[in-house]
């Protein structure tokens, strides 16, 4: 912290340079009218990424998986296209929006928890929001960067890292342009990508497993609206073939008056 000046000419501004360092940081004034920062470092939290292992259970998931009905045809077809012998895989879901994209992408993360670490979500409808996601990424993988080196630096090392390791998961979801996520995509060399977005067309330039995701079938999505209104645990049989007339004329009356107390 400097003093203010003395024995400035009267009239001229007198300026007070207040300056605080913490942990490893350093400031200094370099003139009357300028600060500069400086972050030291140890050696070690800059190693290659080569040496930077993930720690244990490294996941970033969205709270999507909360409420699920059907989709297991869908499940499989992700679990075919991402389980492959090649190197890196890249699986694009597309379909209309709020048709459950994003919920899938979230469910199937979630159980496979023990097959990939780290598991990282990242909200990709900008260039900007991907390379944000990716700074987490790092910090996630070396907390002691996270007021270090600036964003995009963040974001350069989480993509070397990547490119470095196998045996991730990265979700990148609402995808608008393939032209936002390509950078990413051209520099790694290993692991899993799954996609999600509202367009159909691009993705072969990414060379990627395209499923297109429908709308639920009727008995699914009444089951779903069930839940959502009642908090209520699903039935036995998903597909609904296993509940009683009874039971499901007593659910419907409940997820009515829900519904009705929501609506008003």
């Amino acid at each position: 912290m400097t003093s203010p000046p003395t024995g400035a000419d009267e009239g001229q501004p007198q300026v007070w340079i207040d300056g605080v360092a913490s942990q490893q940081g350093r400031v200094y004034q370099a003139a009357r009218d300028q600060t500069i920062y400086e972050t030291v470092l140890r050696a070690e939290a800059l190693r290659p990424v080569t040496e930077v292992l993930a720690p244990p259970r490294t996941i970033n998931l969205p709270g999507h998986t909360r409420v699920f009905v059907g989709r297991g045809n869908e499940l499989t077809r992700l679990e075919a296209s991402l389980h492959t012998s090649a190197p890196v895989v890249v699986a694009a879901v597309h379909g209309l929006g709020g048709v459950g994209k994003s919920t899938l992408a979230a469910r199937y993360a979630a159980t496979h928890a023990e097959l990939f670490n780290p598991i990282w979500w990242i909200t990709a409808d900008t260039r900007a929001a991907v390379q944000t996601g990716l700074a987490s990424l790092a910090v996630a993988l070396q907390p002691e960067l996270a007021a270090a080196i600036p964003l995009e630096a963040l974001a350069d090392r989480a993509t070397s890292w990547l490119a470095a390791h196998d045996g991730w998961l990265v979700v990148l979801d609402n995808v608008n342009d393939p032209a936002d996520v390509a950078p990413l995509l051209d520099r790694t060399l290993s692991g899993r990508v799954l996609v999600t977005s509202r367009l159909s067309q691009g993705w072969h330039c990414l060379n990627a497993h395209v499923m297109r995701l429908d709308v639920l079938p009727e008995h699914e999505a009444i089951e779903l609206c069930i839940q959502i209104a009642t908090h209520a645990q699903p039935i036995a049989d998903p597909n609904g073939v296993g509940a009683s007339p009874h039971e499901r004329e007593h659910r419907f009356q409940a997820a009515g008056l829900r519904l009705s107390a929501i609506i008003s």
